[in-house]
């Protein structure tokens, strides 16, 4: 899931930024990525032990945001009430490890209440929404440019965009079979197409790969990728006005922390493997995304903001392509289109599920009516094809979406802050450096600046 839309416009940003501004970005991406994703196991687990102290019989006053910049005690928002036989015990307030999902936007109105919940929903839904447009063009702007329909030629939409014109009716086709896919595969949940996402998370890192090394063929051997002219031309290195472009872009492909509670609830041993799970995703990216974002731009002029369309008239550095060239050139350019099949439904299921557990609480798919079940999946999906249908540029779509990410991560760090004050007692998750207030107000803030740096550069 890490996985997504947001590493094929890396190599893009970094053009754009210069790869000196690329890889400060990315340095501190990792670090502030590293730590969101402990702060969310560790509110994870203070939630399942406020919802544990919710069925024993203890009332819960939500948390007003003014109240984080005082003294949070505990009691005050903590009480008994006539149902509660036990006192308010130390033991009953350690945190454990999460045995039941609960979604992001329900964890926030748990914690500050059914305005705030409302609040994060519209920007997790607009954010989640976006992200999957971006996903319906990747993957038919890759169909349209590699598989022709009938007599019709492919083509580039970056480069033949006009509204209604030939190359925007392909790309309307391709949509339309996306569609039908994407809807299948949400209605089917994630744990009964796990072979399928297994498949493909072993197919994208594969791309990732060749991208990498073919670019790294063409600068070593000095020629482009395309033909066998000589390599002209050399990547920026500070585009401090283009600082928007590479934070919001960074961002949005490590960002996956609100999405952990739903992807980790098929884990067995939960308090091994969600971190384990989580950091390992952190470094892996971490090294091909820098990789890709440092090597692609000294092998690439002018980069698409889908980087994989550049490989369209792969060549091998020769003037002529030979049979392998095309091999490349097509596996680099479906696979992408094959691969968003995998992600969109999982975005989708996220979204709809936080949905359905603002609407409808705890109740599980099986307890609802299979058409209100249907009538949440399907639309989900439907809203992200209409909007690609009126915008092709992926660019847009991930400054955008970088800046949602900011809000929504913004949010989780003041459920850190929120969860940990009210119950400091250690929980399983509660690493060494990991559990200062102090530092999380202080990415609270970065990530203040980070969502203005997005909208103004």
């Amino acid at each position: 899931m890490i996985v997504g839309s947001g590493v094929l416009g890396i190599p893009w940003a970094w053009q754009q930024a210069g790869w000196g501004l690329g890889l400060v970005s990315q340095g501190a991406s990792i670090v502030y990525f590293v730590f969101l994703s402990v702060y969310t196991f560790q509110v994870m687990s203070r939630i399942e032990l406020l919802q544990r102290l919710l069925s024993s019989g203890y009332s819960f006053i939500p948390v007003g945001f003014s109240s984080l910049f005082g003294k949070l005690n505990r009691e005050d928002f903590v009480q008994k009430t006539q149902e509660t036989e036990s006192a308010l015990v130390s033991e009953e307030f350690s945190p454990r490890v999460p045995t039941v999902r609960v979604d992001f936007a329900e964890m926030v109105g748990l914690v500050f209440g059914r305005k705030a919940q409302y609040g994060v929903l519209v920007v997790f839904c607009l954010e989640k929404l976006i992200l999957m447009s971006g996903y319906s063009i990747i993957f038919s702007s890759s169909c349209a440019a590699l598989i022709p329909i009938g007599t019709f030629e492919t083509c580039n939409i970056y480069e033949d965009n006009e509204f209604g014109g030939s190359c925007r009716l392909k790309v309307w086709f391709y949509l339309l079979v996306f569609g039908v896919v994407v809807v299948y595969l949400s209605i089917k949940g994630i744990a009964e197409q796990v072979w399928w996402q297994g498949s493909t998370c072993a197919a994208r890192f594969l791309v990732i790969t060749i991208l990498i090394v073919t670019s790294l063929v063409a600068i070593f051997s000095d020629t482009k990728i395309s033909d066998n002219e000589e390599i002209d031309h050399s990547p920026p290195v500070f585009e401090v006005p283009q600082l928007g472009i590479i934070v919001s872009v960074t961002l949005v492909a490590f960002s996956f922390q609100y999405g952990i509670p739903n992807i980790c609830e098929a884990l067995k041993d939960k308090e091994k493997d969600i971190p384990r799970v989580s950091l390992w995703a952190i470094g892996t990216v971490s090294v091909l995304y820098t990789l890709l974002g440092l090597v692609v731009p000294f092998a690439v002029e002018d980069i698409d903001p889908m980087v994989t369309l550049d490989w369209e008239n792969y060549s091998g550095g020769s003037s002529e392509r030979s049979w392998w060239a095309y091999g490349v050139a097509s596996f680099v350019l479906i696979f992408p289109a094959i691969d968003i099949t995998s992600i969109f439904p999982i975005l989708s299921i996220i979204l709809t599920d936080n949905l359905i557990s603002v609407n409808y609480g705890q109740l599980s798919k099986n307890k609802l009516t299979r058409k209100v079940f249907y009538s949440y999946r399907v639309g989900g999906c439907l809203i992200p094809l209409v909007v690609a249908v009126f915008v092709y540029d992926l660019g847009v779509i991930l400054e955008l979406a970088g800046m949602l990410v900011f809000l929504l991560l913004g949010m989780l760090i003041l459920l850190h802050v929120a969860t940990k004050r009210l119950f400091p007692e250690k929980g399983p998750f509660d690493y060494k450096g990991f559990n200062s207030v102090f530092l999380a107000w202080v990415l609270l803030g970065l990530s203040v600046a980070f969502f203005f740096i997005s909208g103004t550069f």
